[in-house]
C-alpha cells in the first residue's frame, strides 16, 4: 500500500496537518526552554529541573488522558489543550521577550505543559483511528510516525538557526503559533465517538494494569522503555551546557538536538 494513502482521507488530512505544526511546536519548545532556562541560571542543574518538570507529569497523566478520552469527546479535548498549551507558551514568549521572565515561570510553565501534554499524546493516539477506514489505518500510523521522526531532525536545526538571531523568545512564540494551527484544525473535523457505556474507566485501566503485572513481558518492555529514556536520552536535556563549554550558540545547539533526532 501506498505509505501516503491515508492522505487521501479528508479528515485525517485535516487531522495529520494540523499535528504536524503540533509537532514542530513540541520540537522547537524543547530548544527554546533549554536556552532559556540555562541563559537565565548558567546552571546545567536547572536544565534537569525543567526536564524533570515535564516529564514527570506526562508519566503520570498519559493514564487519565487515556480515561478521559475513553469517556468524553476527544476532538473538544484536542480543541482544548491545543489552546491551552498555545496561551501558556504565548504568555512565557512575552515575559522573555520584555526581559521579565524568572525561572520560576519557566518551571511553572514547564509543569503545566507536562500535564496538558500528558493528557495531550494519548488523546490524539485514541483519536485519528477513529476518522480513518481501517484499511488506511497502516498509512495513518506510519505517517504519524514520520512526522515524529522527521520533526526531531529538521526543527531544532531551524529553530536555533532563528533563536540564535532572535532569541529565545522567538521559538517560544513559533511553537505557540503550531499549536494554534493544531486547534484551528479541530474545528474542521468530526466528533470521535465517545465510549460513554463504559462509565467504569478506573475498573478497566486496574484491570489493564493488573493484566500487564502478571505478564511478565509487558512489564519487562516498559520498564525498559522508561529506564533507556532516563539513563540513555537523559543527556539531551544537558546539550546546552556541553555546548556552552565550547563557546557555542544556539545554533550549534539546534545542530545537536537535530544529531540526537536523526540518531
Amino acid at each position: 500500500m501506498n505509505p501516503f494513502s491515508a492522505l487521501v482521507i479528508k479528515d485525517f488530512r485535516t487531522y495529520w496537518f494540523g499535528s504536524l505544526f503540533a509537532m514542530f511546536g513540541h520540537r522547537l519548545i524543547i530548544v527554546a526552554i533549554s536556552l532559556l532556562i540555562y541563559r537565565l541560571t548558567g546552571s546545567a542543574l536547572s536544565l534537569g529541573i525543567v526536564a524533570a518538570a515535564t516529564a514527570i507529569p506526562i508519566m503520570f497523566f498519559n493514564f487519565l488522558g487515556g480515561i478521559i478520552s475513553d469517556k468524553y469527546n476527544v476532538r473538544r479535548i484536542l480543541t482544548f489543550l491545543s489552546f491551552s498549551i498555545s496561551i501558556i507558551l504565548i504568555l512565557l514568549s512575552y515575559l522573555d521577550y520584555s526581559n521579565k521572565v524568572e525561572p520560576i515561570h519557566v518551571y511553572t510553565c514547564s509543569i503545566i505543559l507536562g500535564i496538558l501534554l500528558g493528557i495531550d499524546f494519548p488523546a490524539r493516539n485514541s483519536y485519528f483511528p477513529k476518522i480513518i477506514p481501517e484499511k488506511y489505518l497502516r498509512s495513518g500510523v506510519s505517517l504519524n510516525g514520520a512526522t515524529m521522526a522527521g520533526s526531531s531532525v529538521v526543527v531544532p536545526t531551524i529553530g536555533g538557526f532563528l533563536i540564535s538571531y532572535y532569541g529565545s523568545f522567538i521559538g517560544i512564540l513559533l511553537s505557540a503559533v503550531g499549536y494554534l494551527v493544531m486547534c484551528s484544525s479541530t474545528f474542521f473535523l468530526p466528533d470521535a465517538k465517545s465510549n460513554q457505556e463504559n462509565s467504569n474507566n478506573m475498573k478497566f485501566f486496574f484491570e489493564g494494569f493488573s493484566y500487564i503485572i502478571k505478564n511478565e513481558i509487558f512489564y519487562i518492555m516498559i520498564l525498559l522503555t522508561y529506564l533507556t529514556n532516563f539513563f540513555i536520552f537523559g543527556y539531551i536535556q544537558a546539550l546546552p551546557a556541553f555546548i556552552d563549554l565550547f563557546d557555542g550558540t544556539p545554533t550549534e545547539l539546534g545542530l545537536m538536538f537535530s544529531s540526537a533526532g536523526l540518531g
